[in-house]
Formats: C-alpha cells, sequence, structure tokens
C-alpha cells in the first residue's frame, strides 16, 4: 500500500492518494491496522492493482 509509505523528493504518496482515490482517515486507519510491522509500510497483507482503460464511444 504505497499511500502509507513516507513523502520524499516532493511527492507525498498519501496527499496524492487522498486527492485521487479520496482516501480518508476512516479508510488509512484499519489498513495501518493490519501491518505486521509498524515500521513497514509496505507489510500490509494486500496488494495494490491498477487497471488502465479508455472510455470511447460505441460506435464501431
Amino acid at each position: 500500500m504505497s499511500f502509507l509509505s513516507e513523502s520524499s523528493d516532493g511527492y507525498d504518496p498519501a496527499r496524492d492518494y487522498a486527492q485521487k482515490y479520496c482516501t480518508d482517515a476512516d479508510f488509512i486507519s484499519p489498513v495501518r491496522k493490519t501491518l505486521s510491522s509498524p515500521d513497514e509500510p509496505w507489510s500490509v497483507p494486500f496488494t495494490e492493482s491498477w487497471i488502465s482503460y479508455i472510455l470511447t464511444t460505441g460506435d464501431n
């Protein structure tokens, strides 16, 4: 869950995810509770997947 990682080089993943996906404290807090190692954001038992697509009209 990359939104739990620390900001670096001017990029803040938590802010980016909040803007793009409307993540809030009610979502992030339970995810943080699942960390097997509190200092390691990649220790959650979940993964992220992205699906990219282009919406077009149905005139084919």
